[in-house]
């Protein structure tokens, strides 16, 4: 994966106003390997210690000198990024769970705005391209929530999505897979609002 798209995945979590939390940042940072987590690598060791610097003076004074260590640490020492990071990240089960759900909806936000994003850029159906592209397309939706929802271990909200996914029974025409694209939009709006209310909860 490109730089681009990490920068992109986390100023997308950055902007979407769900609560971010250490072990949010801990659970998807690229030198983690302590930690059992089905979050890919999506926040840099760059970006981590650009967070922490926008954070000095805004946290506990028990918290503010792990920080301020955070911040100005080099890039090149993770040890250093790694012990901080872990001392200010929660390890209860619950906090877990609420930031891999935070990073369940900003991954799978990224999928289905690409997928969303494809659809619109159709060709016309009279053009010569238009079935070779109905076929990628199709099959492009297909792997890529396919994909993610493995990386999840097919949670239940998972298996609800896609528990009929098989190429002789959904991926039958165009309208059904834009069909799934929506319920997968629905269901993203849903679990937004059950974030940030649990954000509001904790606050």
């Amino acid at each position: 994966m490109g730089i681009q798209q990490v920068m992109t995945v986390f100023d997308r979590l950055l902007s979407s106003g769900l609560p971010i939390t250490w072990i949010t940042l801990r659970l998807a940072w690229n030198r983690l390997s302590d930690v059992p987590t089905p979050i890919p690598s999506r926040v840099t060791t760059e970006q981590l210690l650009t967070y922490a610097m926008n954070q000095i003076g805004s946290s506990s004074p028990e918290q503010e000198a792990l920080i301020v260590e955070l911040a100005f640490a080099d890039e090149q020492d993770t040890w250093t990024a790694g012990r901080c990071l872990e001392a200010l990240s929660s390890d209860s089960p619950e906090d877990v769970q609420y930031a891999v759900r935070v990073w369940r909806w900003v991954l799978l936000s990224e999928i289905v705005a690409e997928l969303e994003q494809q659809a619109q850029d159709a060709p016309d159906q009279s053009a010569p391209i238009y079935g070779v592209w109905t076929d990628d397309f199709m099959t492009s939706v297909y792997c890529d929530l396919r994909d993610f929802w493995e990386q999840f271990e097919f949670p239940s909200v998972g298996f609800a999505l896609a528990e009929n996914w098989t190429e002789g029974d959904w991926l039958r025409d165009i309208p059904s897979t834009l069909r799934l694209i929506g319920e997968h939009r629905r269901w993203l709006e849903q679990e937004e609002t059950v974030l940030q209310d649990h954000g509001r909860n904790e606050g």
